[in-house]
């Protein structure tokens, strides 16, 4: 099996250096975790990683009509293709392999066509993470360009398609420009879930049957060794699950190797627990279950077939749940403005976006509008939305009447000094009135002078009252960077698993201090860095008081 891995990729990489560039990236970490050594554990860690990417292409894009001198001679019809081969060596030496097309496309010298798929409706009015809630969804399909002009139409089946036209932007007058978007998505009606009921009780006195549910839970009621031994490994999946939320919202907030080394294990265990509750629902699927093959049509139209598992002697009964038609109409405008007012610059801008949902019995219309404009080093940021989604934690979160404001601030380009000054201070979803929602005050000023660099960052609920201070100062030498930060912020956290949830709160400190170097060994960089999400003790399971010091040296080609 190794060999013939080696095999593929040596062919993929003679294929990249034979048809264009070829980067990568390899690492390796050592992780001392002080905390495995104040319980007596196993501290040390190391840890490889590697990437290797080859793009190749039909035409380089330094040749294609768009990209040619003034006065060249542009061939009729040129073919624009891509690919990107990326392969990846994790820490137990498997090989991860991804080949994606990123180009296919005929080309003129005003004209495209794209053969990748349908392109995305306008969408200009965003801000902070909010956007317009809007079900539009791009198909298999073409998307077709000329002069600026953009027309994507794609089509699934049954009446499931979408059309997306943008404008070229349009200059009425010197520092104007406007442009605009329409689009349309309809989907049809159709059977997406399904269901059983028995009509008697099974063998053994079974009630429900093994049918995994949405949350990967499955219903069972039999009480049996098999069984037990599915709800053991349903808990600790559960249990898995959470510890990588946690991992990737720590290493979302900041992005520090050791974090990442968390995200990668917890995954490691996910994979681990959802492979030995898949062996425990197999075990008691052939005590009690039989399989059969039901028929379904799916969101597309298509006829779908599925085995599931079914109680011994008991009779069921299919029943497909309709879903219903979505059709929606996407309107979309942007105007834009740069130019001199009194020696000043001035940049202005007022986007919006409406979502008309055409099958509603009643009026549902969604709109954002945005707005910002500067002048000299101030500026003003408004957005605005009757219901907006924000992406919280990987999940998307429906918030009603959002309306956001900011303004910032750069007093180097007001007057002349020996250092950097700038900030920006705000306020998040000021309408909101319960808790869930994040309305909050927000500031954030950074500074610098010569080597030296400085952020800081403030947060503060008016709903929820948590707090979220965090700074950082930096130092480059020629020789090295160094870092040191913190953060304290207000957290909640359920005590207990297992027993009756209450929920509290407390606050969480956390520093870190990094160096790291690129000019040791050429084409290196070397790192050491002490990091403690948490030096407070905040319950009895979190573990990471004293900090986990890591040393790596990584290399890019």
């Amino acid at each position: 099996m190794k060999k013939g891995i080696i095999v593929l990729l040596i062919t993929v990489l003679a294929a990249g250096m034979a048809f264009a560039g070829l980067t990568g990236s390899a690492d390796v970490k050592a992780n001392l975790d002080f905390n495995a050594i104040k319980a007596k554990e196993s501290a040390l860690a190391l840890a490889n990683g590697s990437e290797i990417k080859a793009e190749f292409g039909l035409l380089d894009e330094a040749i294609a009509p768009a990209a040619l001198e003034e006065g060249a001679e542009a061939p009729a019809i040129s073919v624009d293709f891509a690919a990107t081969f990326t392969f990846k060596v994790k820490n137990d030496a498997a090989l991860e392999a991804k080949a994606e097309i990123t180009k296919a496309a005929i080309k003129g010298v005003d004209w495209s066509v794209s053969i990748l798929g349908s392109s995305d409706a306008s969408d200009y009015a965003t801000m902070s993470g909010y956007d317009a809630k809007s079900n539009y969804a791009k198909n298999d399909g073409v998307t077709v360009s000329y002069k600026g002009f953009t027309l994507g139409v794609g089509y699934a089946s049954k009446g499931t398609w979408n059309v997306a036209l943008e404008s070229a932007a349009y200059s009425p007058i010197e520092g104007l420009s406007i442009q605009g978007g329409v689009s349309y998505y309809a989907k049809a009606a159709g059977a997406t879930k399904y269901g059983y009921s028995m009509n008697k009780a099974g063998k053994d006195g079974l009630k429900k049957d093994l049918v995994k549910n949405a949350d990967g839970s499955y219903n069972i009621s039999a009480e049996s060794t098999t069984v037990a031994d599915v709800k053991i490994a349903e808990q600790a999946l559960r249990d898995a699950k959470e510890t990588l939320a946690a991992a990737q919202k720590a290493f979302a907030a900041d992005p520090v190797a050791a974090k990442y080394d968390a995200v990668e294990a917890a995954k490691n265990v996910v994979e681990e627990k959802q492979a030995k509750l898949d062996e425990a629902v197999h075990t008691a699927r052939g005590v009690y279950y039989d399989y059969i093959t039901i028929e379904y049509v799916d969101e597309n139209g298509f006829v779908k077939k599925e085995e599931v598992a079914v109680l011994k002697d008991a009779y069921k009964e299919y029943k497909s749940t309709p879903v219903a038609a979505e059709a929606e109409l996407g309107l979309s405008a942007k105007v834009n403005y740069e130019g001199q007012v009194m020696n000043g610059d001035v940049k202005a801008t007022v986007a919006a976006d409406m979502i008309i949902d055409t099958l509603a019995k009643k009026d549902n219309v969604v709109f954002d509008v945005k707005g910002s404009a500067s002048y000299i080093g101030a500026g003003l940021d408004v957005y605005y939305a009757n219901v907006a989604v924000k992406k919280i934690d990987d999940n998307d979160v429906a918030f009603q009447k959002v309306l956001n404001a900011a303004v910032n601030f750069d007093l180097n380009k007001f007057v002349e000094l020996p250092f950097t000054l700038s900030g920006k201070v705000g306020m998040d979803d000021i309408l909101a009135k319960k808790a869930g929602y994040s309305r909050k005050l927000t500031a954030s000023i950074s500074a610098g002078y010569d080597a030296i660099s400085a952020t800081a960052s403030f947060e503060y609920g008016l709903v929820d009252k948590k707090i979220d201070v965090s700074g950082e100062v930096g130092y480059t030498h020629d020789y090295a960077t160094v870092k040191v930060g913190g953060s304290l912020k207000t957290i909640e956290f359920v005590a207990g698993k297992y027993e009756k949830s209450v929920k509290t709160t407390a606050n969480k400190l956390g520093m870190y201090v990094s160096v790291e170097n690129t000019t040791l060994i050429p084409g290196a960089t070397l790192g050491l860095s002490w990091n403690a999400t948490d030096l407070k003790k905040v319950d009895a399971t979190d573990t990471n008081k004293i900090g986990i010091v890591t040393a790596s040296c990584g290399i890019a080609f």
